[in-house]
């Protein structure tokens, strides 16, 4: 490529310079498995949405901005990736947990919670602070059933009443809690 008015010709993202000047500008493509539309590049095609050109404004000594973008198409980019795993992980995850405490409450057993906190480094005080708070509401619940279901005197098999106390405010307030000190940071 000849010398430019311009100079050096300006670092696009995920782009690079061919060499070559079409009518009187420098041309650019972009890199594999981009292009401008996100679509895919046909092979042997002409290349519409992988080849860009600048122009040298000789008045001002630069290039033209360039107001596209490339855009990937053949993979996902690590934030999209990491966004997806997050919201999926953190569905499973609090699903999961909520389904593990509500089950031990509805046998009347504590849950075991004592080493949860082991694999947390930066956010040990703040999941320990989750624990207890869950450990005093499940036996705050636990007495709350206990005096409620005395009161009720129901049989085993009979339908239990919707206000019932119960932990499945607490256990979501805690599950969605853990899950913010777990998830993957966004990049």
């Amino acid at each position: 490529m000849e010398a430019s008015k311009c100079g050096a010709v300006p670092a696009i993202p995920h782009a690079s310079p061919t060499g070559k000047v079409v009518n009187g500008k420098a041309e650019f493509a972009c890199a594999q498995g981009y292009s401008l539309d996100g679509q895919k590049v046909v092979a042997g095609g002409f290349g519409k949405n992988r080849f860009f050109t600048l122009k040298c404004q000789a008045f001002s000594g630069s290039y033209e901005e360039f107001d596209g973008e490339c855009k990937p198409y053949a993979f996902m980019p690590a934030s999209e990736t990491v966004r997806i795993y997050n919201q999926v992980s953190e569905a499973l995850f609090i699903a999961s947990c909520k389904g593990t405490l509500k089950v031990a409450f509805s046998k009347g057993e504590t849950p075991a919670l004592a080493n949860v906190c082991s694999s947390f480094e930066e956010s040990s005080a703040a999941c320990q602070g989750l624990v207890t708070q869950i450990k005093a509401d499940f036996s705050a619940k636990m007495e709350a059933r206990k005096s409620f279901d005395e009161k009720a005197d129901k049989e085993w098999h009979e339908e239990k009443d919707p206000d019932r106390p119960g932990i499945g405010d607490e256990a979501q307030t805690f599950c969605t809690e853990l899950w913010k000190l777990l998830e993957m940071p966004d990049l």
